[in-house]
């Protein structure tokens, strides 16, 4: 019995040290709760937390007029940013414009995001890893999007850049398009 609870605690113990081994290298900063504040694309403004680019106009025309565009169930006292990246944390969940609507006026303009929680990610085990990529225990994201768990990404085998990411998804979205023009063809008769 003894040796079945050793192998029990070891293996319990090998698989908490793997998510805890990561390191945070986000530069978290806490947003103001005491006036209106901006960190990074992050706005407080008259007690509600708003993502996006926008002028005063564009908030009070639109999003106050309206009751839109500001995050709901946010806990301002815990909320923080990770600096020169667009994931958030409070309390509760993590942050991430995943879908941003624009909007033009005559006298105002700007964008925000509709939607920005990050489902399977715990504030409590989030760690920005860098370039967009983050972990949240057995969760890998990229840009907000929970993504297949690569152990390269951790162990800074190979680099990681904008340009070969953005390469692979636009081949991926261009042959997206071929197979729906050759759906189409088919479709009709071609």
């Amino acid at each position: 019995m003894g040796r079945v609870t050793l192998y029990i605690l070891f293996i319990l113990l090998f698989y908490s040290c793997g998510e805890d081994s990561i390191m945070d290298n986000g530069s978290w900063k806490p947003i103001s709760s005491e006036c209106d504040s901006l960190v990074d694309e992050y706005t407080l403004i008259n007690g509600k937390i708003y993502y996006g680019t926008f002028d005063a106009n564009f908030v009070s025309e639109c999003l106050e007029k309206h009751n839109i565009g500001f995050f709901t169930d946010v806990d301002i006292a815990t909320f923080e940013v990770c600096q020169g990246t667009d994931y958030a944390r409070d309390k509760r969940n993590v942050y991430y414009p995943i879908e941003i609507k624009c909007v033009e006026g005559w006298e105002y303009g700007g964008c925000y995001a509709t939607k920005y929680i990050i489902a399977k990610a715990r504030p409590d085990k989030f760690k920005y890893i860098r370039e967009g990529y983050a972990v949240s225990g057995k969760h890998m994201f990229y840009e907000g999007e929970e993504i297949v768990w690569r152990e390269d990404i951790l162990n800074d085998e190979i680099p990681i850049t904008d340009s070969v990411i953005n390469q692979n998804v636009l081949k991926e979205k261009n042959l997206l398009e071929k197979l729906k023009d050759i759906n189409y063809e088919i479709s009709i008769g071609l």
